[in-house]
């Protein structure tokens, strides 16, 4: 509701606070050692900054294209950086400048769309469960293939 409300810039700050990566970091803490953790956590800095590219395309493109095309060819984007970036060691320095990096292209590329105005969204009783609910399912989901994908 705050997001909504807050208008393009500062809901969408709000709308990716890592709320959700603390619960999906106790369930993979409950079958994985600290080690994979720490990976993990560490591995999500360079594929914070492919996600910055992928908003980056679906922005630009979802002037003029279909929302089919624009998020099918953002996802597109996201999958080549992820694939480039999973072949790189990363540090904490390098997925920090990867971030750095990202940020420096991108915010000025989307500067003129920041002033877009946001329509009041009429809420139903259930969005907030609703919600909470696929956010739980798709935590639940990852945790569990998670030990099925790692095998050898």
């Amino acid at each position: 509701m705050i997001t909504e409300r807050s208008g393009p810039v500062i809901g969408a700050l709000i709308a990716t606070l890592p709320i959700s990566a603390g619960p999906s970091y106790v369930f993979l803490a409950l079958d994985h050692n600290a080690a994979f953790i720490a990976e993990g956590a560490l591995a999500s800095l360079p594929i914070n900054a492919a996600t910055i590219f992928l908003g980056l395309t679906y922005v630009v493109l979802a002037q003029r294209q279909s929302a089919t095309v624009s998020c099918l060819s953002a996802v597109a984007v996201w999958i080549a950086l992820a694939s480039v970036i999973r072949t790189i060691h990363w540090s904490l320095a390098g997925g920090l400048i990867a971030n750095a990096v990202a940020f420096a292209i991108c915010v000025p590329l989307l500067r003129r769309f920041r002033n877009v105005k946001m329509p009041l969204i009429t809420r139903r009783w259930f969005d907030i469960p609703l919600r909470a609910s696929l956010v739980a399912t798709l935590v639940a989901t990852v945790v569990t293939l998670s030990g099925w994908v790692a095998r050898p």
